[in-house]
């Protein structure tokens, strides 16, 4: 009989703390690429959005967990819209042509390059299957990859399509295009640069050159030129000096970084009131969708970068819309990360009682869920150090910051 308790209580304190009955805080089973998201159905049952974040773009692991999510969601929750922190003028024109394209091409085309994965390209699948689920673009930022512009498959494309009506036009078109990604892009590099509004004219005029040129020509380049007078409206819209003027800014750094995000907000706001009926699912980075970001203390890497705060996606959300949400963070512990033209960062697990991955990790579960409404764990309400892409630091309470997350033990590099 001794030997019968004895074995039981070693057998209970074997078991992963998760598997004792914590308020809150749920083991995700999988099997393989396959996971039982039931649990979450009591937490997110009233909500209209769902943000979906990620500590770092550079891990497959959770472009395959926030895919699968995607898919349960529309199953099981009527969610039918996924706007993602990828370009609008890009899947905008994609969803109007959807039938004339792969797969394939279709990842390559509207998807940032971090999650060109096989479960990005199965979720595409997913919806090219399934006629009530769409993707939605948020961000001004043109999809970019590790190429040059010239050869990005959708301008290759767009190009191939006007040189059948002009071939010299078409050259023309590509070169023009070359250039305006290039200054479009080149605030995610460079966040001190000051907008010049002479040189976001002179990219609009040269558009309007190339459009006027083909109203003049063959029918089938209407949906070109869509695609070209979307661009010329995110240019107008979100490139002019006054497009900041109901937000005050310390910085040039300041205003380049609130920029994008109060576009995407601006853009979600659209998708809402277009579709007051449908769910939102919005798929980015942890730093565009944490709810209070100026409350959140920025490491010594960051600090420089981040002070003073920007405006952000998901805080301006939960300050302005008061929409039903759940904002859903993302974390890992060890493994490899990718940055977007970077090399692979070995991940070292985290060993401070300080530190929230490791708080997480030592539940014992390879992947994790917590809902902060109902946890009663201390360290919800507690100051504690996260990190983006498991090597920069900083400090926030994880219930001021998210309504829950989702944690995985191990990740590997894109």
């Amino acid at each position: 009989m001794r030997k019968l308790v004895l074995f039981a209580f070693i057998l209970m304190v074997m078991l992963p703390f998760v598997s004792c009955s914590n308020e809150g805080i749920h083991e995700i089973n999988n099997s393989g690429d396959k996971f039982d998201f039931a649990f979450i159905d009591g937490y997110i049952e009233d909500k209209q959005i769902i943000f979906l974040g990620e500590s770092s773009h550079g891990t497959k692991e959770f472009t395959e967990m926030k895919a699968e999510l995607t898919k349960y969601l529309h199953k099981n929750h009527d969610f039918s819209i996924l706007a993602m922190e990828s370009g609008k003028v890009e899947i905008d024109y994609i969803n109007k042509n959807w039938n004339d394209f792969t797969n394939e091409f279709m990842l390559e085309a509207m998807i940032l390059e971090a999650w060109h994965t096989e479960a990005m390209l199965s979720l595409i699948q997913y919806i090219d299957l399934n006629e009530d689920i769409r993707f939605e673009g948020l961000d001004i930022i043109p999809v970019i990859n590790n190429s040059r512009i010239r050869d990005y498959h959708l301008q290759q494309y767009l190009k191939s399509e006007i040189a059948k009506v002009d071939k010299s036009l078409a050259d023309t078109f590509l070169s023009h295009e070359a250039s305006s990604l290039s200054y479009l892009t080149s605030f995610i590099y460079n966040y001190d640069e000051i907008i010049e509004e002479d040189s976001v004219k002179t990219i609009i005029s040269d558009y309007e050159d190339i459009l006027e040129k083909m109203t003049l020509m063959d029918s089938t380049l209407f949906p070109i030129s869509e695609y070209l007078n979307n661009r010329i409206t995110i240019l107008e819209s979100y490139y002019s000096k006054n497009f900041t003027d109901d937000y005050e800014f310390e910085t040039t750094t300041q205003e380049n970084l609130s920029r994008r995000d109060i576009a995407m907000y601006d853009h979600l706001k659209q998708i809402i009131h277009k579709n007051p009926e449908e769910k939102i699912i919005v798929w980015a980075h942890n730093g565009h969708i944490q709810k209070n970001f100026n409350k959140v203390e920025q490491g010594d890497d960051l600090k420089t970068l981040y002070s003073p705060p920007p405006f952000i996606l998901g805080s301006l959300v939960e300050e302005k819309l008061h929409y039903p949400s759940y904002h859903l963070g993302f974390y890992f512990n060890e493994g490899s990360v990718r940055f977007l033209n970077g090399p692979v960062h070995d991940i070292e697990p985290k060993t401070d009682d300080t530190e929230l991955e490791y708080i997480l990790s030592e539940y014992g579960a390879q992947h994790l869920f917590v809902d902060f409404e109902t946890s009663k764990e201390d360290w919800v309400t507690n100051e504690v150090y996260a990190h983006d892409s498991g090597l920069f630091d900083y400090k926030l309470i994880p219930k001021e910051q998210y309504d829950g997350l989702i944690f995985l033990e191990n990740v590997t590099a894109q």
